[in-house]
């Protein structure tokens, strides 16, 4: 910076005035023009205000207002303070109204607005109250434009990391226009409630705790033509889906047919299952397991088809094969084994083609029957008529089974053994059948004269 010569040093001045010396009027000139004067150079204090400085410049200038230099040998200040900094300093449109801080260059390096008092720093322009024309680190954490030129987005990290390196960002914005935003981390991510992790991100895992609950919202594990796998590990179809169009819940099983075959999809349940509704299949029930009940068509008519159909116990229980219902090739045998003392049908029962099990094979001890013990149990029956008290409208006839011998009833003296009454009836009957043939023989020989040869019974 070039110093007036007219202003001269303080020394130079006393000397011109020193004892016995006569100053000339250049010398007064430089006296005077050595002094601040409030008007010529536009520096004033007045009593009882501050000092007061006018910028210097005309109206399209920069106004400065101080320069501040290292040395007054430096060519230019190393900071300046005006008052109409420039976005662009060689362009006198891009100014505007404020104080600034500057170089000597004319960039603004702080700024406050004088209409809207935001600040600025390396802008002219804030938008804000503090508007940084790059990154801002406070303590630890790091916010601004990622990467450093160009901007193509705003981040927040840590100042710790390099973030200059795209792994270590914590928040990221893009800058296009349409705002996309990553959140990121060099290791994990952990998401609190509480001071506690609800839910933690790592490279080759995502935990939830302690549930995973959707409020008021579709979820859909795949697309709706089940080209995706809802969640496993192996491509195939929707695990569940709401599916609208069926109205339903839909589990949907995984496909595990070879390749080139019919599609064969399972769904495998383990331990239990609870329906506390209808079940209703349309396809196929493959099942090894037991039931405590089943329903089967409680309303309407039902079908049960199967190439075996066994009903009642299971092998081992209390005999073997221990079964109630069963396809014996080419019998349908009730109670086969027997597994059971005895078989109760409460009802009408129509059999077109009655026939009892009497084949040798089924039976041992076999002996015939005394004439007597015939007669006993014959005697001893007493046929009554009666109504059933479940079906009263025509009487029947029959026989009381406590009223009957022991030998054709059963143990319990509930019921009569038919068989056995027809056994005896047949004994009995069959020996009155050859007393009546006897009588018949004497009877016609009486009558062709030899009746003194015998004495009919009395």
């Amino acid at each position: 910076m070039q110093i007036d010569d007219n202003k001269r040093p303080r020394s130079a001045l006393k000397a011109y005035f020193a004892k016995n010396a006569i100053p000339t009027d250049g010398q007064f000139a430089q006296l005077i023009d050595s002094q601040l004067n409030q008007r010529d150079d536009g520096v004033v204090k007045s009593a009882g205000d501050p000092l007061s400085i006018e910028a210097a410049g005309d109206n399209v200038s920069v106004k400065r207002v101080v320069n501040f230099y290292n040395s007054f040998a430096d060519a230019d200040p190393a900071w300046t303070i005006s008052l109409k900094p420039r976005s662009k300093p060689a362009d006198a449109g891009t100014a505007h109204a404020g104080w600034s801080l500057g170089d000597a260059n004319g960039n603004s390096k702080l700024f406050i607005d004088a209409t809207s008092g935001n600040a600025g720093l390396g802008t002219v322009t804030p938008a804000e109250k503090l508007e940084v024309a790059g990154r801002i680190r406070a303590a630890s954490a790091n916010i601004g434009p990622w990467p450093a030129n160009p901007a193509a987005y705003s981040f927040f990290g840590s100042s710790a990391l390099d973030q200059a390196n795209q792994v270590n960002y914590a928040l990221l914005q893009s800058n296009d226009g349409n705002g996309a935003t990553f959140l990121n981390s060099p290791s994990q991510i952990n998401v609190r409630i509480g001071n506690g992790d609800r839910m933690v991100i790592q490279s080759d895992a995502i935990t939830i705790s302690p549930a995973v609950r959707f409020a008021s919202s579709d979820i859909y594990f795949t697309e709706t033509n089940h080209s995706h796998t809802g969640f496993g590990n192996a491509t195939g179809f929707a695990a569940i889906e709401n599916a609208a169009n069926y109205g339903a819940l839909m589990l949907l099983g995984r496909n595990v047919s070879p390749p080139g075959k019919p599609i064969n999809r399972v769904v495998k349940v383990w331990d239990y299952l609870e329906v506390n509704g209808r079940f209703q299949t349309n396809g196929d029930i493959a099942y090894s397991g037991s039931l405590s009940k089943l329903d089967v068509g409680p309303t309407f008519t039902a079908v049960v088809r199967c190439a075996d159909f066994t009903m009642g116990g299971q092998p081992g229980r209390r005999g073997s094969p221990g079964r109630a219902l069963v396809d014996n090739t080419d019998a349908l045998v009730l109670n086969y084994g027997p597994d059971w003392p005895k078989t109760t049908i409460d009802g009408l029962c129509t059999i077109l083609h009655p026939a009892a099990g009497c084949t040798a094979a089924l039976k041992k001890d076999i002996e015939p029957m005394s004439s007597a013990d015939a007669a006993a149990i014959v005697d001893r029956l007493d046929p009554v008529t009666f109504r059933w008290k479940k079906d009263d409208k025509d009487r029947r006839l029959g026989f009381i089974a406590e009223d009957c011998p022991e030998a054709v009833t059963t143990p319990d003296r509930d019921g009569i053994f038919i068989v056995d009454v027809v056994a005896a009836l047949t004994k009995v009957v069959r020996d009155q059948s050859r007393t009546i043939a006897g009588l018949q023989e004497r009877l016609e020989a009486f009558v062709s004269g030899e009746a003194g040869k015998e004495v009919l019974p009395s």
